[in-house]
């Protein structure tokens, strides 16, 4: 299960005997695999988490967010803590596939513990990052069956099988012909659930300017820098309250509070909070240098997700907020 460090599963922060009770009762109740982040890296954060969860002798793999060397502080700190699994959480599939094999060696040089590689198809290069990953020694890749793969979901598995047919990278077992029955099975389930799909067709390399996660829920080193599903939830936001014809307003808006907080790791619940302030923006005629813009002081009302990022309720990032972000919320 996916658990945010000191957040467990909420929004903001608990105290450390609800985090450890939280995971004992998880862990008694079947869950075997902690997938333990924070959404701004700081392994303090998930330092009781990750001591519950071997406690409980279940596994906690620690999942990091910039740098090479930021990954390599992150991941050398996350071994020491006691993570058994490395974790790279790229949520926005915002890593390149030549980029791929220097995230390995770096972490590798800090740690032998086995590295897990999570990532989204928004910007529609991740089969090719996938690759990657495995050519340069990753243990272990999430995919999609092929009929619930790509956009934001993750790359699919009867490509990579493909892909890798008769190479020494090629999986043991069944071929990517094998996953067919399996594949058309879920297309049918799909179209059960078309009605609730979110409309978005194909995955947008725009994602590297505006870097919105493509999932709900953005490497465990968090890489990504905004994440997968967050995108998908955007689009039904913004269709819900009316303002679709702004869809492009809403990514640049996104882009721009992104950079005035700082260019923050954006994963849940942070990537949240840029969001809810860039359709708060966008809905009101503001801009972003509206916010820090003395002549219009009173005029912003922060969302409260917003005010809690600020007030440290989710953490403080490794840089911190900028000086007059932080001057304007106090004032």
């Amino acid at each position: 299960m996916l658990i945010r460090g000191s957040n467990a599963v909420g929004y903001t922060s608990y105290p450390d005997n609800v985090v450890t009770e939280f995971v004992r009762l998880a862990a008694q109740n079947g869950i075997d695999v902690f997938r333990v982040f924070d959404c701004f890296n700081d392994v303090e954060q998930m330092r009781v988490c990750i001591e519950a969860v071997r406690k409980a002798g279940k596994v906690a793999e620690t999942s990091p967010i910039f740098t090479v060397d930021y990954y390599k502080g992150v991941a050398k700190s996350a071994a020491e803590a006691g993570a058994h699994m490395i974790g790279i959480k790229d949520m926005a599939g915002l890593l390149k596939p030549r980029s791929a094999p220097l995230l390995v060696e770096a972490i590798r040089s800090v740690t032998d513990l086995p590295i897990h590689f999570h990532t989204h198809a928004t910007s529609s290069c991740s089969l090719a990052t996938a690759l990657e990953m495995a050519r340069a020694g990753c243990d272990v890749i999430d995919f999609a069956t092929a009929s619930m793969a790509d956009c934001t979901s993750q790359p699919s598995l009867n490509g990579f099988l493909a892909s890798t047919e008769g190479s020494e990278m090629a999986p043991d077992g069944t071929g990517y012909l094998g996953l067919e029955p399996y594949d058309v099975y879920w297309s049918r389930v799909r179209d059960m659930y078309s009605p609730f799909e979110n409309g978005m067709k194909s995955g947008t390399a725009r994602v590297f300017d505006h870097q919105i996660p493509g999932k709900i829920g953005e490497i465990h080193i968090s890489c990504s820098r905004a994440k997968g599903g967050q995108y998908s939830n955007l689009m039904v936001q913004c269709k819900s309250m009316g303002i679709w014809d702004k869809w492009e307003g809403v990514l640049d808006m996104y882009r721009d509070v992104n950079n005035l907080f700082g260019d923050i790791v954006k994963v849940t619940p942070s990537s949240k909070c840029v969001g809810d302030l860039a359709l708060y923006l966008v809905t009101r005629g503001l801009k972003a240098s509206d916010v820090t813009d003395p002549a219009k002081k009173g005029q912003v009302d922060f969302p409260d997700s917003v005010v809690g990022l600020l007030e440290g309720r989710l953490g403080f990032p490794h840089k911190g907020f900028p000086d007059e972000v932080v001057g304007c919320y106090a004032c």
